[in-house]
């Protein structure tokens, strides 16, 4: 179809016979197609990274013919509103703690007519905050050397190395 037929959602033909050589007219019939749209998911790009202290935002849509979502995932977590296009996932503890890829899979709605429901997926990685301690304060005379001891945890985030500022 054309993108005027699909627009106007049907395009019509009309089958007719030649002119016969007797006495008989031609004949002819119509049928009408109807063009339903295909139903579109979109979850977004197919991998996103996070930082465990921050939410994790899903943004997805449905469009074409579908008028409706379901979000699922294979998480320890929740998602927040599974049938609203943009919504949170709530990490488990665990999931926090350790990192995780979590998949989600947003699906439409079976629209009317010979079209089927849809799918998108996008995996989001869930990575450990860096944890860093710069020690307790201190109170030092004004001609003494100062000892800064720092220390990041690299067993337990992604850090591994640290920098000093003023």
């Amino acid at each position: 179809p054309s993108p005027a037929e699909i627009a106007s959602g049907s395009v019509s033909f009309k089958l007719t016979t030649d002119d016969p050589p007797t006495v008989c007219d031609a004949v002819s019939d119509d049928v009408t197609v109807t063009i339903n749209g295909v139903a579109i998911a979109e979850a977004g790009p197919a991998t996103i990274e996070y930082c465990s202290g921050s939410p994790i935002v899903l943004n997805g849509f449905v469009g074409g013919s579908a008028t409706s979502l379901t979000w699922t995932e294979n998480g320890a977590g929740t998602v927040e509103s599974p049938t609203i296009g943009s919504t949170f996932y709530l990490p488990s503890a665990t999931e926090l703690q350790n990192g995780a890829t979590i998949r989600f899979t947003i699906t439409s709605n079976d629209p009317p007519g010979p079209c089927n429901p849809v799918t998108d997926i996008i995996d989001i990685t869930i990575n450990q905050r860096a944890i860093i301690d710069a020690g307790p304060d201190i109170t030092v005379c004004s001609g003494d050397v100062i000892t800064l001891n720092g220390l990041i945890n690299p067993a337990l985030s992604s850090a591994t190395s640290s920098v000093w500022s003023i």
